[in-house]
């Protein structure tokens, strides 16, 4: 009987000890290996750029015990945003987005892309758009350019990445001047639009306020911002509004995860996050490529997401009329 009694104490044990070590692996300190951020875009953009410089910050601060890896996906954004979506969702794969993702569920909802296929996990910042020329065009300003294009005779090469957050600007833009008519050429984002730009392929075009601190090209020309105040690393160059024209958004960087990332991973990221954007490192450098030290998360995010939503819907299906003529 004694015998008996201490072969099933024993039993008991080890079932116990098993649970607890099944317990402490299901509860292991995130992250126990690097981390991916999946950028939908090629290297050297601006939002390659800004992951690129939080991954730093995360490493040079210690704040995190493993390295965030930004792997950038070339091609449409949908092409990355589909492979983040379809990732395994166990905390080391992120995706790094604005709103193009809000944009292309309206205008092309073919892409198979939407902000509601992945678990949100920070806000960073916010940024706003530019109206530039080449410094040989004649138009001093965004109202001379928007007249010219009003003018029977004017066709004047305008860059946009059509269906892209470009694009939307643009078309918030056409709103608020009544008669305007610009030839709108598909010339991609800003990196790409800025040779086209110097090489004469373009007389004017739309580019990040981060493009135009990082080219600081003489021979382009900004006319405009469309943000809500001039920005301090831009203070020559006014608002829409400032010029009489009742245009103007600006757009939110986003961080997701694939629906099922662990609350544990979303939290910890998050977290990892807000501590990189309170550095005086991020935040000078944000500032000094014209962006914003905008942070949220959780239930804040959910409806701020939500209200971006119900704001870029109204252009886009503008945009997707436009592109359907």
């Amino acid at each position: 009987m004694k015998r008996l009694l201490g072969t099933t104490l024993s039993a008991v044990a080890l079932s116990i000890g098993a649970l607890v070590a099944a317990n402490t692996d299901a509860l292991a300190e995130w992250p126990e290996r690097p981390i991916k951020v999946i950028v939908p875009y090629s290297p050297g953009g601006s939002p390659d750029q800004l992951t690129r410089k939080f991954s730093a910050v995360l490493a040079e601060n210690n704040i995190m015990s493993e390295p965030v890896n930004v792997v950038n996906v070339q091609g449409h954004f949908s092409v990355g945003a589909t492979e983040a979506k379809n990732a395994k969702p166990d905390g080391y794969t992120f995706l790094f987005l604005h709103a193009a993702l809000m944009s292309a569920e309206v205008v092309n909802p073919d892409s198979g892309v939407s902000w509601r296929n992945y678990a949100p996990v920070a806000k960073t910042s916010n940024f706003g758009l530019t109206i530039v020329t080449h410094a040989d065009q004649p138009y001093a300003t965004l109202p001379e350019l928007m007249e010219a294009t009003a003018q029977d005779g004017h066709d004047i090469k305008f860059g946009v990445n059509l269906g892209a957050i470009n694009h939307l600007t643009y078309i918030d833009l056409m709103d608020a001047w009544p008669g305007s008519d610009f030839k709108l050429v598909q010339a991609g984002g800003g990196g790409k639009q800025y040779p086209m730009l110097k090489g004469g392929q373009l007389q004017a075009g739309i580019m990040t306020s981060q493009d135009i601190l990082t080219f600081q090209d003489p021979d382009i020309r900004v006319l405009g911002y469309s943000g809500p105040a001039r920005l301090n690393a831009l203070p020559d160059t006014p608002t829409f509004r400032e010029q009489g024209i009742e245009a103007g958004i600006t757009y939110d960087y986003w961080w997701f995860a694939p629906i099922g990332t662990p609350q544990e991973a979303i939290d910890g990221f998050s977290a990892a996050l807000e501590k990189a954007i309170q550095t005086d490192d991020m935040k000078n450098w944000l500032e000094a490529k014209g962006l914003t030290d905008d942070f949220l998360k959780g239930d804040a995010l959910q409806a701020d997401l939500e209200a971006s939503w119900e704001k870029i819907v109204p252009i886009a299906n503008k945009a997707k009329a436009a592109l359907s003529k």
